[in-house]
């Protein structure tokens, strides 16, 4: 039966904390987060990355520091070993069209390259994946007036050929990850900003140049996909409510759903409300299932105050800070 098996809180202290991905490595657990003041890319960002060994003890092992605003940081394994951590960064004063991605390496986790600039401004590369030694991206090219979703190809993480385009502009995909079947067939869930906002499924066989894609029956927002016993599940921001699902009764959630052709089943609700969700989800080396990700549910349902829990010298801050503090959650969960 699927369940939380444990839960923790990783990080308290007062920020909006958010955007989360999660590697084991080096026999330990990491997340990268993004601390600010508020959600929006107008807000200075920077990217925080913890540790633990015992999935119970986290302490602070980095913080990454561009310009402007750093977020949506996630995690690959170079082809030498090395810790890779992808962000993007939003300039001071600019918008999603100008923003920049870039990539830095680490042999152990606290020490950083400086990082460095990867693909043309605009290009916003989501969850990277490794097939038989070269890494599959989603990368959501940004305009004026307009996007497209592409799928990228590497040898080494720095650069990246075009393969193909996954949809069409008038869908307006966003958010998005990857996985491949044994026999090498693509599956993509994508988030959609079009009415109803239902998520789209793409599949495609090698060499991955022309694409079916399906409209799915439910809005699954920043998505991330495992494969799990043979089964593949996709866990992200959910809307319940919008569903019809009593389950949980309140606007969003983290949710995980079992992900087959054309289709997927909510399986689960995890602890998740308002601002939530942009989960890491991993099995580790002994079959645990691992997830991070973000929420604000201690705040929403009354179980804190956010000013009980700002950090030394948050009293400088304007008060609509308050209801934009967000937490960093570690759970092990329990699927099929």
């Amino acid at each position: 039966m699927p369940q939380v098996l444990s839960h923790l809180t990783v990080v308290r202290d007062g920020w909006h904390n958010a955007f989360t991905d999660l590697i084991h490595w080096q026999n330990a657990y990491w997340i990268a987060y993004r601390r600010a003041e508020s959600h929006q890319a107008r807000t200075p960002g920077e990217v925080v990355l913890v540790v633990s060994a015992d999935r119970l003890r986290w302490r602070e092992a980095a913080r990454l520091k561009i310009a402007g605003d750093d977020r949506d940081p996630t995690f690959a394994l170079a082809p030498d070993g090395r810790l890779a951590l992808l962000t993007v960064v939003v300039p001071h004063g600019g918008d999603v069209s100008t923003l920049q991605q870039h990539i830095a390496f680490s042999s152990d986790g606290y020490h950083w390259t400086d990082p460095q600039p990867i693909l043309e401004p605009g290009h916003h590369l989501f969850r990277c994946r490794l097939r038989n030694g070269r890494y599959y991206g989603l990368d959501l090219l940004r305009a004026p007036g307009f996007r497209r979703l592409d799928l990228l190809v590497s040898d080494d993480l720095r650069h990246w050929e075009r393969l193909a385009q996954i949809g069409s502009d008038p869908l307006l995909l966003n958010e998005s990850d990857i996985t491949f079947l044994p026999d090498g067939e693509a599956w993509v869930v994508a988030r959609t900003l079009r009415d109803p906002d239902n998520a789209l499924f793409a599949s495609a066989p090698p060499p991955y140049a022309r694409w079916t894609l399906a409209e799915l029956n439910t809005m699954i927002h920043c998505p991330c996909i495992l494969e799990h016993n043979g089964l593949r599940y996709v866990a992200g921001r959910s809307f319940p409510t919008r569903d019809g699902d009593a389950a949980w009764p309140f606007g969003r959630s983290l949710a995980i759903w079992q992900l087959d052709r054309a289709a997927v089943r909510r399986v689960m609700h995890i602890p998740a409300l308002g601002d939530c969700a942009y989960p890491g989800f991993i099995r580790d080396p002994e079959g645990r299932l691992c997830i991070s990700y973000y929420s604000m549910h201690a705040y929403r349902m009354g179980v804190l105050q956010p000013f009980t829990t700002i950090a030394p010298g948050a009293e400088t801050r304007p008060k609509s800070h308050a209801v934009h503090v967000s937490d960093i959650y570690f759970a092990e969960l329990e699927l099929p």
